[in-house]
């Protein structure tokens, strides 16, 4: 494929994109079919390994879900051992969402899975087409509008 019009990197685009992230989930799938966890779940985690701790309403705006739905996904992260709450010290009413140990072991396992799986399906390309291919996803990610409750930089 030389060139192609936005229409058809469309029609192919769609095409691969469901072998591609198949192949790249099949990596967390040990924790995501035992029902260890959630991918919503894991996406938290990924949130406060990178980021820190999180007060509870910007999780919920972030997801883009109501505080009782983050309220129960956080019920079951705390259950699982996973987070942990904390009362912030200035004012007790706002409530901290923190990763634990555990949480943190697991999040840095499917994070080493799925750079395995990423390592092995882009071996087969050249180091200038996957700097190249960096190039363009970068400038596609900057393209994107922010995450709700994300700052802009």
């Amino acid at each position: 494929m030389k060139s192609a019009s936005l229409d058809l990197f469309g029609d192919k685009f769609m095409e691969l994109l469901p072998k591609l992230m198949h192949e790249f989930n099949s990596y967390e799938s040990p924790y995501i079919t035992s029902g260890e966890i959630t991918p919503l779940q894991l996406t938290v985690l990924n949130c406060l390994s990178t980021r820190g701790d999180c007060e509870m309403c910007k999780i919920a705006q972030a997801l883009n879900v109501s505080f009782p739905t983050a309220t129960g996904m956080m019920d079951r992260l705390v259950k699982s051992g996973f987070v942990k709450r904390e009362h912030g010290q200035d004012d007790r009413r706002k409530v901290f969402v923190v990763i634990t140990p555990k949480g943190r072991r697991i999040t840095q396992d499917i994070f080493k899975r799925k750079r395995q799986a990423l390592l092995k399906m882009f071996s087969c390309i050249s180091s200038q087409e996957r700097s190249r291919y960096l190039e363009i996803l970068e400038k596609v990610v900057n393209h994107l509008p922010p995450c709700k409750g994300e700052s802009q930089s």
